[in-house]
């Protein structure tokens, strides 16, 4: 940015992203209107009119009056952060089509088009088998070129980073934090957020810099980790553990879960055990994950998408389209078949480059 230039589009966003009583869903009403420097300087009528409460518009007005969009710009360059809103083409198509996508995502180091991504996650409190299992399976699906997310907690995630990282594969961290390096939860893995970073990976978050990590912006977290994927697995999981609401999420959107079997008299493989039981796919190797997605050899991280072939599941859903655009909901009736797993057909569809998101969960074929 040169000295005197107005603020970017983004940055507006990126304000009213920063007063947190709006949330995902008011944030996307108010998204909507794509003209965000217009959006954030609303009065508090005009937002009432689009939705807003009336105590949470008045709130706004007087925490927007504490903003300097210019300053904040400059604050996100010099932290090195950048914005993607669901307009930009760097925005992730998995998540875009979940059931309530952030409007907006901050991001440090390098978002990768990856073809394919794997969630592993687990228990804060790792056990000896709960280590070597995180870190085997890491590192055999990192060795097959499999990007791999979790949330850079204590125990499960931070082994799954690290074991990635010794590998020279590809790894995401979303945080439930700011993602500047004051805000970085758990500071204990402070460094292996900046090896994340060194390392060609990025770390995400759908919260402002500075943001706190509050205990209910984990479940949030959770979804986005879930939304990003392809599948979960869950290595050691106790009943209560936050890994089991990452796996619920995805059976929600329509991804796959497994889960690592473990000692039926450990209470960290309870919640592990009670997912297969429930009809979680119980694996033990990357083998048994590349087999459950029918990758006979895993696709690479890279930018030419078009090259993976299209399954049965594609070619049929793609039968539907014509040369004019059509929602989800269309093609789900159209194809009878549920809208979780349209959603995730569509982003198969849309990382090998076949078709396009025209916003507003509208599709073209290319």
């Amino acid at each position: 940015m040169s000295i005197g230039s107005p603020p970017n589009n983004l940055i507006y966003l990126h304000c009213l992203n920063r007063f947190n009583k709006f949330g995902p869903k008011r944030l996307a009403k108010i998204s909507q209107l794509k003209n965000w420097g217009k959006a954030f300087r609303m009065s508090a009528k005009e937002l009432i009119n689009l939705g807003i409460e009336e105590n949470l518009a008045h709130e706004w007005i007087k925490f927007r009056s504490l903003l300097n969009p210019r300053q904040e710009e400059q604050k996100l360059q010099q932290a090195n952060i950048h914005l993607i809103s669901q307009d930009c083409p760097t925005y992730p198509p998995p998540l875009k089509h979940i059931a309530v996508p952030p409007p907006l995502i901050y991001v440090r180091g390098e978002l990768k088009p990856c073809s394919f991504l794997l969630a592993i996650v687990g228990s804060r409190k790792i056990s000896p088998y709960g280590k070597r299992v995180a870190s085997q399976l890491s590192r055999q699906l990192a060795a097959r070129q499999i990007g791999i997310v979790s949330g850079l907690a204590l125990g499960v995630d931070a082994e799954v980073h690290r074991a990635v990282i010794e590998m020279g594969g590809y790894t995401i961290a979303v945080l439930g934090s700011g993602i500047d390096d004051a805000s970085i939860y758990p500071r204990s893995n402070f460094q292996l957020a900046q090896r994340i970073i060194k390392q060609g990976g990025a770390l995400i978050s759908e919260f402002p810099p500075f943001a706190p990590p509050l205990k209910q912006h984990f479940p949030q977290r959770n979804r986005i980790i879930a939304g990003l994927t392809q599948g979960v697995i869950v290595v050691e999981a106790g009943e209560k553990s936050g890994a089991l609401i990452t796996a619920y999420y995805a059976l929600e959107e329509g991804r796959e879960v497994m889960a690592v079997p473990g000692n039926i008299y450990s209470p960290n493989s309870q919640g592990t055990n009670r997912l297969i039981q429930k009809g979680a796919h119980l694996i033990s190797s990357a083998q048994d994950c590349l087999e459950l997605f029918g990758l006979t050899s895993a696709p690479k991280c890279n930018n030419n998408k078009a090259n993976a072939p299209l399954t049965e599941e594609e070619k049929n859903l793609l039968k539907h389209f014509d040369s004019e655009p059509i929602s989800a909901e269309e093609l789900a009736m159209l194809a009878k078949t549920p809208a979780p797993q349209i959603n995730q057909i569509l982003s198969w569809l849309e990382l090998k480059g076949v078709i396009k998101d025209l916003g507003g969960k509208k599709f073209v074929k290319i």
